[in-house]
């Protein structure tokens, strides 16, 4: 879609069957001149965006406390069987 031009195309799509036949209409893109320029603006990071934004510090500590629990009930189940 972004190869075609502003105006009406039409789209004629063909099967066994028969055929369908649309117009589509593409605007004209909208280019605002704000009036802003960014020169001599650096980016605040050269790292890739991978879009993982989970805090790892967390996970750690919820893994952590888990060790703890499973650790504690395994001896409170020792001390039970003596």
């Amino acid at each position: 879609m972004s190869s075609l031009s502003a105006g009406k195309h039409t789209v004629k799509v063909n099967f066994t069957d028969g055929s369908a036949e649309t117009t589509l209409t593409v605007a004209q893109k909208d280019t605002k001149d704000t009036g802003k320029t960014d020169v001599g603006k650096k980016p605040a990071s050269k790292s890739a965006k991978t879009g993982d934004n989970s805090n790892l510090i967390a996970w750690f500590i919820l893994l952590a406390a888990s060790v703890c629990i499973v650790g504690s009930l395994r001896v409170i189940r020792r001390q039970r069987r003596r």
